[in-house]
């Protein structure tokens, strides 16, 4: 027997046709081996950058939570299966069984999102041929009983058998019948068989172990004035357009708050501030897929002003805690207040601390100098860190549950396991294995390129001489390397070359740029520096200047 997607569209309802041709597209998938598997994942790579599965304005969308090839197949109708079918023998020169033709038209349509066809969800402008139902010999990628589903008890059985063998085996064909008829009856019709509802187990169960691997996550809230704080409406927004900067690891989606008025908790940009293409990335990765990052680097590598300069471009809010001071556990969660009434009586309450407030915003929480957390705040921080709600004892227990689009970043020296090199050994604290484990991404944040940071101190000292700059330059290199082999340890950041150029700025007219500089030198950076230090580093600026 021969069949056909006429066959099965003559045999079935519509509901277990549709079933049957995804099943057959899966069949035609696999026997195409690691070509049509390929080809699977760019489809299903086209999809998740594409407005049709993501913009909800778009008049062709198919809104997938989690994109999937089997979740791209449950959007599709009969129609739109017929073609992959159908061109899945015709789209290549092999007229094979298993080229990835249809699959490929797909990607195609992911890509040209914009054109009128709706293809893939629905019948576009293809040519007859491909939407012919009597194309198509499905008969090698279909158990033949599949197809007559109606009538055959028994074939609903092997359908049953083959979806959820250790149950279905178990099964009594009579009692299956009245369990077909109870279901209809007891929905009204919406569920006609048993088998049905199985059906959608591996989809299902796909989708809830995604879910359960990520924190929980929602589609981005407005948010509503409270006075300080103005209305704020999220958008979805290509990285790369958002930031100015042509990447190919910026193409993809992000969540941006426009605001009513001037938000008081979103920072201001800084025009001179330079990203670097991979921090940025990955960076805006944690924080779409509510992932916690740790950024690590030297002082002055700009891993605060990156995550600070990141909430100015996306709209978010932006809350900051160092952990170098001595916070305690009642700034950072909150404390109770007794105070008197009119009447003379005790009243407590309760304010919330800086972890509350922040977790019920659209808030980038930045712990700076997270490696010096005390251990009682890094304890509270675990369960949020999670993804949970935090539950304040001390307020009766009540629960604070995460705004969908907070998350917390960390900025440290180290990663957490202590100072091996003595520079920042006095401040920093070893930390637990359990705490550390909690964030899932570690961003490296380096030092910008030399050429980079003298084009910043242009900007910020518009003024400076261009010998200043060559001194400068110079300077640098040679001290960083220095660093790089241990003989130095006292860091220079951005904030110190800034300081050294405008301070040579304003005296080099009255004394000259070279003991200009190397006063400016000695003000910002030497005499900070023990003795062997400052030796060394006075040697290289000699070196330079001369």
């Amino acid at each position: 027997m021969t069949i056909t997607i006429q066959n099965v569209l003559d045999n079935n309802e519509t509901r277990d046709a549709k079933r049957i041709l995804r099943k057959a597209v899966i069949a035609a998938v696999d026997a195409g081996g690691a070509v049509a598997l390929n080809a699977v994942n760019d489809c299903v790579e086209a999809a998740t950058q594409s407005r049709l599965v993501n913009d909800e304005s778009h008049p062709c969308t198919r809104k997938i939570a989690s994109v999937t090839f089997n979740q791209i197949l449950d959007r599709m109708n009969v129609e739109a299966l017929t073609i992959v079918l159908n061109a899945e023998s015709l789209a290549l020169e092999t007229k094979t069984r298993g080229s990835n033709g249809g699959i490929r038209y797909m990607e195609q349509a992911f890509i040209n999102e914009d054109s009128a066809d709706i293809w893939p969800f629905e019948d576009a402008g293809w040519s007859e041929t491909l939407k012919s139902k009597d194309v198509t010999d499905l008969t090698g990628w279909l158990d033949v009983q599949e197809v007559v589903l109606d009538d055959d008890v028994g074939a609903v059985d092997d359908e049953f058998e083959a979806l959820f063998p250790s149950k279905a085996s178990n099964w009594d064909e009579d009692l299956l019948t009245i369990a077909n008829m109870a279901a209809a009856r007891a929905t009204n019709g919406d569920v006609e068989s048993i088998y049905d509802m199985y059906s959608t187990v591996g989809s299902l169960t796909e989708k809830i172990e995604e879910l359960k691997s990520r924190p929980s996550t929602a589609a981005p809230q407005e948010v509503h004035a409270t006075g300080d704080i103005p209305n704020g409406s999220p958008r979805r927004a290509i990285a790369s357009d958002v930031f100015g900067i042509s990447d190919p690891l910026l193409n993809f989606e992000i969540t941006v708050y426009d605001w009513d008025g001037p938000n008081p908790l979103v920072p201001s940009k800084m025009p001179w501030f330079k990203f670097d293409v991979d921090v940025l990335a990955d960076a805006l990765w944690a924080r779409e897929r509510k992932q916690n990052a740790w950024f690590v680097g030297h002082t002055g590598t700009g891993k605060s002003t990156n995550v600070e300069q990141i909430c100015a471009y996306t709209g978010n809010m932006f809350q900051r805690v160092n952990f170098d001071s001595d916070i305690t556990r009642l700034e950072f969660v909150g404390k109770v207040d007794v105070t008197t009434d009119d009447d003379g009586a005790q009243v407590t309450t309760f304010t919330d601390g800086i972890l509350p407030i922040a977790m019920q915003m659209p808030c980038i929480l930045m712990l700076d100098e997270a490696d010096a957390v005390r251990g009682d705040i890094a304890y509270v921080l675990q369960p949020v860190l999670e993804g949970k709600s935090l539950r304040l004892l001390e307020d009766g227990g009540r629960m604070v549950h995460p705004h969908p689009e907070f998350c917390i970043m960390a900025t440290a020296n180290t990663v957490g396991a202590g100072d091996n090199t003595g520079m920042y050994s006095a401040a920093v604290k070893m930390q637990s294995k359990a705490a550390m484990n909690r964030y899932n991404i570690f961003i490296n944040v380096g030092y910008m390129e030399t050429s980079d940071e003298m084009d910043v101190i242009c900007k910020v000292v518009p003024n400076v001489h261009a010998d200043t700059i060559t001194h400068l330059s110079n300077f640098v290199e040679k001290y960083r390397h220095a660093m790089d082999i241990g003989e130095i340890t006292s860091p220079i950041s951005p904030r110190n070359t800034i300081t050294i150029a405008q301070y040579t700025t304003d005296f080099e007219k009255r004394i000259g740029v070279d003991s200009a500089f190397k006063r400016a030198l000695e003000r910002n950076l030497f005499n900070s520096m023990d003795e062997g230090e400052r030796a060394i580093a006075v040697g290289i600026a000699d070196r330079v200047i001369a």
